[in-house]
């Protein structure tokens, strides 16, 4: 069955804004501020002070850590080591 022009027109439409927000957020990414290792992060985290890549992160190093609680809900439990 053929198309008509009203949805062959709102399918270009829309092609053309999924297009349109895909070079804004490649723009908006490529030209956003970043932001710099201060001494206190290289005081704080020595060897893996590294630059963050948005301003405002912070940067943590790697290691293991338990993540979850035996008392907390129950989409928390069980606690579980994990490595970041």
């Amino acid at each position: 069955m053929r198309q008509s022009r009203l949805a062959r027109n709102a399918g270009r439409a829309i092609r053309l804004i999924a297009a349109v927000a895909m070079l804004a957020v490649a723009f908006w990414n490529s030209y956003r501020p970043q932001a710099q290792v201060t001494s206190e992060d290289k005081e704080s985290f020595g060897e893996h002070a590294t630059e963050p890549a948005v301003e405002g992160m912070v940067v943590i190093p790697g290691g293991w850590f338990k993540m979850g609680s035996e008392k907390g809900e129950p989409d928390e439990r069980p606690g579980t080591c994990q490595q970041l």
